[in-house]
């Protein structure tokens, strides 16, 4: 990669959203030798250079290694790790209108504070997935769904702790919502993990 002479500081611990035209990698949050990162930044796939976009309005800075994913113009962000431990909340970034909100606000339960988790889109596009990442207690490997139009969570699988069970952390989850099953594909080479059924 050869961007221009504009580029972000080191960043640590930040959340990577693919744009959806496929040639803008965003990068949200983190940290700097200098602080907590409030910026927004992407790399430009297509053009080789980065772009600053400045600080979201209503923007919620929640650490290091929150979740992200991406619909359209909007990405999506969960909890994070800060100096007081891992945090919860549901953030929908609008990438046209630079407006940051919360979906998750009035939910009564929902996953919780964590950080390192994976959060992905529902193959519907009606869902957010939620799985696993470092809570208060340690490592957790359930499974959550929110429902995009109702703006509640479900807890699809809760932690699994005896028999054959996913590894806690961070993972690629294929959702079949017809048939309430999942695939859990672990991140990570080192030892190799293999796929798992929910």
């Amino acid at each position: 990669l050869s961007p221009r002479p504009r580029v972000p500081p080191g960043i640590v611990g930040a959340a990577l959203a693919l744009g959806v035209d496929g040639h803008r990698i965003y990068v949200i949050g983190g940290y700097t030798a200098e602080g907590a990162n409030d910026e927004l930044w992407s790399y430009n796939l297509k053009r080789s250079y980065w772009e600053r976009w400045g600080t979201p309005q209503g923007w919620v800075h929640n650490g290091r290694d929150g979740a992200a994913t991406f619909r359209g113009g909007l990405v999506y962000l969960y909890g994070g790790q800060t100096s007081a431990g891992p945090v919860a909340g549901l953030y929908e970034l609008d990438l046209h209108t630079q407006v940051m909100r919360r979906l998750d606000e009035q939910t009564i339960a929902g996953p919780g504070p964590r950080a390192g988790g994976s959060l992905q889109l529902a193959a519907d596009g009606k869902q957010l997935l939620l799985y696993g990442g470092a809570t208060a207690t340690g490592w957790t490997n359930d499974l959550w769904a929110f429902d995009l139009r109702l703006r509640s969570w479900t807890l699809l699988a809760p932690p699994c702790t005896q028999g054959s069970c996913p590894p806690a952390g961070a993972a690629g989850v294929l959702y079949e919502p017809w048939s309430g099953r999942a695939g859990i594909v672990p991140a990570g080479i080192d030892p190799p993990r293999q796929p798992y059924g929910m």
